[in-house]
């Protein structure tokens, strides 16, 4: 940084000048971890899968708040990861299997740019035209005062998945409730991938955007525990119903509209 005075006798200016080095290109490896639940052998839809997500990747080490940089991601999304991995566990434990295959999966790179389900759905480990749904779960952990109990799901008029999906989740209590920004995150989660492929996918979250949102104070110890525990209760009606019914989740005609407009 030089400075340079002026001919005229004012004050002297001050310019810089630098540079950086060209941007590289770094490989970082990202891993979606896939459990499968096989279907009844010989059944109409054994060849037919359901998909149950959530994303396991966060912001991890940023700019930091009050002297924390750690970006825990508590409620987004560990508490979808939590529901994956509970019901498929208990899933697993049923002597009778279900109708329809169940693919458990927890994405990398949400965050990123849906990086994971991206790659899952370009490539998927099953035939993408035998995937009947897609039940993404996220932020479950921290409702609205007056939503306690009960859950909310993105773009819920584009199919009628949410229809679906209303007595097997009020079986435990859980009610489905309006989201003034539900039709605006039905494109900002690993849902969308699906989507994108044609797929009925949707998210559902019991909870919402609160001031810890992506920030490190995203705590567990902020979690509405019990609220959390009846939503994954629910969610088992949920996925069985899915994987049992004879009639697969189909697009409505705004559902219908938004792909086209998606597809130009």
């Amino acid at each position: 940084i030089l400075p340079r005075a002026p001919a005229d006798g004012r004050e002297a200016e001050w310019t810089a000048s630098w540079s950086v080095p060209a941007p590289e290109k770094v490989e970082i490896a990202q891993r979606n971890v896939v459990g499968l639940l096989r279907a009844k052998a010989g059944g109409a839809h054994a060849d037919e899968y359901i998909v149950i997500s959530a994303h396991y990747d966060h912001i991890g080490v940023g700019r930091a708040v009050d002297g924390d940089m750690i970006y825990n991601g508590a409620d987004d999304d560990a508490t979808g990861t939590t529901a994956v991995l509970l019901l498929a566990e208990a899933l697993a434990r049923q002597k009778a299997a279900l109708p329809r295959n169940v693919l458990f999966v927890c994405f990398a790179g949400e965050e990123r740019g849906l990086r994971g389900s991206r790659a899952f759905c370009e490539r998927p480990p099953v035939p993408l035209d035998r995937v009947v749904a897609n039940l993404n779960i996220e932020m479950i952990g921290r409702p609205l005062p007056q939503n306690v109990g009960k859950a909310w799901i993105t773009g819920e008029s584009y199919s009628d998945f949410a229809e679906i999906l209303r007595e097997p989740l009020g079986r435990t209590g859980v009610e489905l409730v309006p989201f003034e920004m539900a039709k605006m995150l039905f494109a900002a989660s690993d849902n969308y991938s699906f989507v994108n492929k044609g797929v009925v996918a949707h998210s559902i979250s019991a909870g919402s955007l609160h001031r810890d949102y992506h920030r490190p104070s995203d705590e567990v110890d902020k979690l509405d525990i019990p609220h959390m525990t009846r939503i994954i209760r629910a969610l088992y009606d949920a996925t069985v119903e899915l994987a049992s019914r004879e009639r697969a989740p189909a697009w409505s005609e705004a559902g219908k509209k938004v792909r086209e407009r998606m597809r130009r």
